[in-house]
């Protein structure tokens, strides 16, 4: 599913979001995340709903805990990204992130759950 890039994360619950921003409720083994950029480096992180809150899926506030989000560079591979974030369990709306970088640098995202 093509989604929008948010630059932060939301601060309204997710059925205020429009349906470009996020991906709908589900529950499988992994999220596939593909991203696009030209201008410059962009980083995005999914994030998940739970609880009145949105939170950000594998990260830690140590470095080299977590795991890293998907960075895309131009003048690497095209600025074409892939990755693949285990969540199983995870069963709520799920948008994308920018943790550095612009959003507007990105060209097109791609959320898809990927069953076990």
């Amino acid at each position: 599913m093509l989604i929008e890039v948010l630059a932060t994360p939301p601060i309204v619950p997710a059925a205020q979001l429009p349906a470009t921003q996020k991906l709908g409720s589900f529950s499988a083994g992994y999220l596939k995340v593909r991203l696009a950029v030209s201008g410059a480096a962009v980083s995005v992180r999914p994030y998940y709903e739970r609880d009145g809150r949105w939170w950000p899926l594998r990260a830690d506030a140590a470095a080299g805990v977590g795991i890293e989000p998907l960075t895309a560079d131009p003048t690497i591979r095209g600025g074409l990204s892939e990755a693949l974030y285990a969540c199983t369990g995870v069963s709520s709306f799920v948008v994308l992130v920018a943790e550095s970088g612009l959003a507007s640098d990105v060209v097109a995202a791609y959320l898809e759950t990927v069953e076990q």
